[in-house]
């Protein structure tokens, strides 16, 4: 048996997450062009703030799939254990502070 756990097993979790993820970001999407067609006369503000909201958790999701296509899709036949526990620079923009 190998010492360390298989890929499977530490992405699966990461990969249900990915999935949740994608369904509140689903959920955002909707809210926000709701906003916008329903509130036409709110103060340019609170506009710019819904804006940049969508646009932060739109950032968070691609980072996501960069992040599970360089692990689970490029390195997915490699043999070369260091470049696949290297962390990817989408990993250190993914994770909360």
């Amino acid at each position: 048996m190998p010492d360390t756990p298989s890929i499977n097993v530490t992405f699966g979790a990461v990969f249900d997450g990915f999935i949740l993820s994608l369904m509140l970001y689903g959920i955002t999407c909707c809210q926000t062009i709701q906003y916008y067609y329903y509130f036409p006369k709110d103060k340019m503000y609170l506009k710019f703030l819904v804006a940049l909201t969508w646009l932060m958790d739109s950032l968070q999701q691609a980072f996501l799939v960069h992040l599970l296509w360089h692990y689970l899709i490029i390195l997915r036949h490699t043999q070369d254990v260091e470049a696949s526990s290297r962390a990817n620079w989408s990993l250190i923009l993914c994770r909360p502070r």
